[in-house]
């Protein structure tokens, strides 16, 4: 039997950063193994609802803000490039959101998405009193007192996002490596290898891109990582009545209409460990908050509730680039619920890193010196 070259670079995580990082690794010439040991965006990428918010969010405005814009048109660029290497479509679209008010409290939320929509190039806002927000969807609650529309957001499926990068990846010649068990790079002096189950690959270079498990799959390398998993529960419905035509976010959660008639609501955000069991306690509150800011989604079949557990480091910031000082050991991993959003920003930034010594990506805030 013919020994299979090894690859330059071994990728560990099969979420939407790892196969970022094999996508774009690819594109520039490497020869890259991925492996993962449940299987492509089985995890939070395929358990997100998908939506691209750039302008808002955790550490935006913030230390967030130029990587989240920055990432936010590599996925425009996705939608362009990704069609013509793979036939895996996912469901890009720019949507159209409603935020809205429902006491004097949520007012000050509403002041802050509208400027931040009118200050973005590429995107808009408007201010909207009880009137107008009933006009343009009479199923929300009679009692808000106004909203603003927001336009330029995007969503995607995430899961087919992401299996999108990884058949593209594998179009380039990258080798997708399922393995049960813990993967964990091995170092021995100047040599790095990955444990895949029974198959040990030797490597020019890791990338730990393992979400909530990034952090154990570091400890060979001598590496100490704090990652938590955040535990974040969503309900697919299906509602009674025509689809709504925009996504409306409410005091306590999100309704997101999608493609397939379903409306995703969500999500939680909750400190569990790694526990992935849905609760009743979860399921009432989403619906209750769903239901007091739009009623007639008390009809509405639970189609699906899930759970996933999103990565977040201690400062609640993504950690991308070198660890430990080595130039062939790197982690992506960290983006918490901005996690879709951040995936392609990440998985280049490691591309550039490892392929050129360098990057345009603006991920100097986010080494893992700054944990000590």
């Amino acid at each position: 039997m013919t020994a299979r070259p090894s690859p330059d670079v071994v990728v560990i995580g099969g979420g939407i950063a790892g196969c970022s990082a094999a996508y774009y690794l690819s594109r520039a010439g490497a020869s890259v193994t991925l492996v993962e040991r449940v299987g492509i965006a089985d995890g939070a990428s395929g358990n997100s609802a998908g939506g691209l918010h750039p302008l808002e969010g955790d550490n935006i405005p913030g230390p967030l803000a130029e990587l989240a814009i920055w990432s936010y048109r590599l996925h425009l660029e996705l939608w362009r490039q990704l069609p013509e290497e793979t036939s895996v479509a996912f469901s890009e679209r720019i949507v159209p959101w409603i935020r809205i008010a429902l006491s004097e409290d949520d007012v000050p939320d509403l002041q802050r998405s509208l400027r931040a929509f009118k200050e973005a190039p590429g995107f808009r806002a408007s201010m909207l009193d009880s009137n107008q927000v009933l006009e343009i969807e009479p199923r929300i609650s009679e009692a808000v007192l106004g909203g603003v529309y927001m336009y330029g957001n995007a969503a995607v499926d995430s899961r087919r996002l992401t299996l999108a990068l990884m058949t593209a990846a594998e179009e380039k010649g990258a080798r997708f490596v399922w393995a049960d068990g813990q993967l964990k790079p091995r170092v021995s002096g100047t040599s790095l290898s990955v444990a895949a189950g029974s198959e040990m690959i030797a490597t020019g270079a890791v990338v730990v891109a393992a979400g909530p498990w990034s952090g154990r799959a570091l400890e060979t390398a001598g590496v100490p990582l704090l990652i938590k998993p955040i535990k974040g529960e969503l309900l697919r419905i299906d509602p009674p009545g025509p689809m709504y035509r925009q996504d409306i976010a409410y005091p306590g959660g999100e309704a997101h209409p999608k493609p397939d008639g379903l409306v995703w609501i969500g999500a939680t955000a909750e400190e569990t460990g790694f526990d992935t069991q849905v609760t009743g306690a979860a399921r009432r509150r989403l619906t209750a908050d769903a239901v007091r800011a739009i009623p007639a989604l008390a009809g509405s079949t639970v189609a699906q509730h899930t759970a996933c557990l999103r990565p977040a480091t201690s400062d609640g910031l993504p950690a991308i680039g070198r660890v430990g000082g080595r130039d062939d050991l790197y982690v992506a991993t960290g983006g918490g619920k901005k996690g879709v959003l951040l995936g392609p920003a990440m998985g280049h930034a490691i591309a550039d890193l490892i392929v050129d010594g360098h990057t345009s990506a603006p991920v100097m805030g986010f080494a893992l010196d700054r944990f000590g």
